[in-house]
């Protein structure tokens, strides 16, 4: 009976290591594909390397680093206004809606005046 209950969990074992095994293959494979897709994108970077020159190329990668940095400022500095226009958007709006309240605020009459 012992025994019995000792191949069911080592079998359960097995069978657990099987899954894991297969799972660590798939990533294994996965991961093959990734490395292959990266030496391919290093040889093509080597080959403009070899074509343009190496300053060249630096000298274009460092360009659109601090283009990329341009424009992450100038992005964060659009937020940054936009904030404190929701700010001020909201606290007139509260300002109108008290005003309103209070009957401070009056609507304009149209002048016929000018339509003729």
């Amino acid at each position: 009976m012992e025994t019995m209950q000792e191949l069911k969990s080592v079998k359960a074992e097995n069978r657990k290591l099987i899954e894991d095994n297969n799972l660590l293959f798939s990533d294994c494979n996965d991961l093959f594909k990734e490395n292959a897709g990266l030496k391919n994108i290093a040889t093509m970077f080597e080959r403009v390397v070899r074509v343009l020159g190496e300053d060249k190329v630096f000298m274009a990668v460092r360009q659109d680093e601090e283009r990329e940095r341009l424009e992450a400022e100038r992005k964060r500095a659009e937020q940054i206004p936009k904030e404190r226009s929701v700010r001020k958007n909201l606290e007139r709006a509260k300002e109108n809606v008290a005003a309103r309240e209070a009957g401070k605020l009056k609507k304009k009459s149209k002048s016929r005046d000018m339509e003729r």
